[in-house]
């Protein structure tokens, strides 16, 4: 957070997005490891709310990695597709975490 919040400070939003993107990525290969470790299946344990969590932050790190591999040519307004995708991604995440509550 410390990082994330010197880097914006310093206007390197590069980096502050790098450091956030790193850190998630590598929380969710922790997440990874734990299931291969775990007696069992761990996502088994987890309730319904939890496995679409975590299928939507999955599917907005592809996303994400999508739209960094190559530059948008054509923009809406002033958002490429990859936002609008993750924005849509987020919205629907959030409905269906909360029709699950």
């Amino acid at each position: 957070m410390v990082v994330t919040l010197s880097a914006a400070r310093l206007g390197a939003f590069d980096l502050a997005v790098g450091n956030l993107l790193g850190s998630n990525l590598f929380n969710a290969l922790v997440l990874a490891w734990d299931d291969l470790l775990y007696p069992g299946a761990l996502f088994h344990q987890a309730g319904e709310s939890h496995l679409g969590a975590v299928l939507v932050a999955l599917a907005m790190y592809g996303v994400l990695l999508v739209g960094m591999s190559y530059q948008a040519l054509r923009k809406l307004a002033v958002l490429s597709w990859d936002t609008l995708a993750l924005l849509a991604l987020y919205l629907v995440g959030l409905f269906w975490l909360y029709a699950l509550r």
